[in-house]
């Protein structure tokens, strides 16, 4: 059973971590890819329709599982309003979290501008369609609402990653003249930015309070969705998606989970309550179990 993490201990942990926060802020501001969203769509290069006349598969011919993931990567960053409400909630007024937030905005936004604009010049994916769905996704307002600052750190660690892992999958898929392998390509680059700066967040929330994060930690993975569950055909999109190898429970399990646990050394943490040893516990049930699930079907696929 996963529990609340005590609201004190939190308030307690967000305190602490203003001075790491800051220092994370100005080592981004360091690293920070700045690029304007205009000067990777192929404008001299854009297939010539009109998007306003009846699309069709052969403006860009692309399997299915990439044209999806176009879709959901698409409309889970138009969603970036309710993300920044969410940051928000969990930022004390003056905390170096608020600076970030903002921060973390203005660089967000970039990637639903110029993946849209993208899709206008080259036809990737129906344009109807996608404005169909960014409006239901914006309408339902739903994004994950975490419980506490602690939960925000560890679910922010693992979405940055996933996220970062899927749009550089999905240029793998794209080609250069078209710039689509560009483009998200360099979106991948600023989630993954976004990913440290989680990342080393949650490493020192952990030094701080290891037992409340390790809390944290599970009741984040154990219950962790990716954000866009409210896009239209969700579960069809995500089916073709891992068909094309672009993103699936494998790489959410070996390219996002254990990569964090281990940066984190969660499972080499020891001093820990009784509750938070049997949430360590826990997660390393669940991380074994993954794996062993996995290793079966990679053998069955292997021996059909």
């Amino acid at each position: 059973m996963n529990s609340p993490i005590n609201p004190e201990a939190d308030k307690r942990l967000v305190h602490e971590l203003a001075a790491t926060a800051e220092d994370l802020i100005n080592q981004h501001l360091v690293v920070e890819r700045t690029w304007d969203p205009q000067d990777l769509v192929p404008w001299e290069n854009a297939i010539t329709y009109n998007p306003s006349h009846e699309w069709s598969r052969e403006i860009y011919p692309l399997n299915q599982g990439v044209r999806s993931a176009i879709y959901i990567g698409e409309l889970t960053e138009e969603n970036l309003p309710y993300y920044t409400n969410v940051l928000l909630q969990h930022a004390p007024k003056g905390h170096p979290l608020e600076e970030w937030s903002r921060i973390w905005t203005a660089e967000e936004w970039r990637h639903s501008d110029v993946i849209r604009n993208w899709n206008r010049m080259t036809g990737a994916f129906n344009p109807q369609e996608m404005e169909v769905g960014r409006v239901i996704q914006m309408k339902s307002g739903d994004v994950p609402q975490p419980e506490s600052t602690a939960e925000l750190i560890c679910y922010t660690s693992l979405q940055e990653l996933a996220t970062g892992v899927a749009h550089r999958n999905t240029s793998k898929h794209l080609d250069r003249e078209l710039g689509g392998k560009k483009v998200f390509g360099t979106v991948a680059g600023d989630e993954m930015l976004h990913h440290r700066f989680y990342l080393e967040l949650a490493r020192a929330a952990f030094q701080i309070d290891p037992d409340t994060m390790m809390l944290a930690f599970r009741n984040t993975y154990m219950k962790f969705d990716m954000p866009g569950l409210s896009i239209p055909n969700f579960a069809e999109h995500a089916q073709a998606i891992a068909d094309a190898d672009i993103y699936s429970e494998k790489h959410f399990q070996n390219e996002v989970v254990m990569p964090v646990i281990r940066s984190l050394g969660l499972f080499a943490i020891e001093g820990l309550s009784d509750e938070a040893r049997q949430a360590q516990e826990r997660i390393m049930g669940r991380t074994g179990r993954f794996e062993r699930r996995l290793q079966k079907e990679t053998e069955k696929k292997l021996n059909a």
